[in-house]
């Protein structure tokens, strides 16, 4: 049975912490896809590795299913998601940022959102 709840996909809590992380997500339809761009193939693959590693079920999104330098993982939010498992999510989103991500090219990336 559903969650009496229902995630905004365009600003609920998954959304606004990709941002709170300095990460850019791609969804303003309201499309239960939410894309988190990370940049080159090799991050997004990494990144995929912490986050299989973390239990997130996850689709990457690499050349040529992404405009190339521009890939990023994809996750689908449903009613039946719970807060905790968003909670989840944006821990290993955290571990990506932290251990992926480059911090002088992250620090330059989120000054110019």
């Amino acid at each position: 049975m559903a969650a009496d709840h229902r995630h905004d996909v365009t600003e609920g809590p998954l959304v606004d912490g990709v941002r709170a992380l300095g990460l850019t997500s791609e969804n303003a339809s309201g499309f239960p896809i939410v894309n988190v761009v990370l940049g080159r193939t090799d991050l997004v693959l990494a990144a995929c590795d912490v986050l299989w590693e973390h239990g997130v079920l996850l689709t990457p999104a690499i050349f040529p299913a992404a405009p190339l330098n521009k890939g990023g993982v994809r996750f689908t939010l449903t009613a039946d998601h719970t807060d905790a498992q968003v909670d989840l999510l944006l821990e290993a989103l955290a571990a990506v940022r932290s251990t992926v991500l480059d911090p002088q090219s992250f620090s330059t990336r989120t000054t110019a959102l």
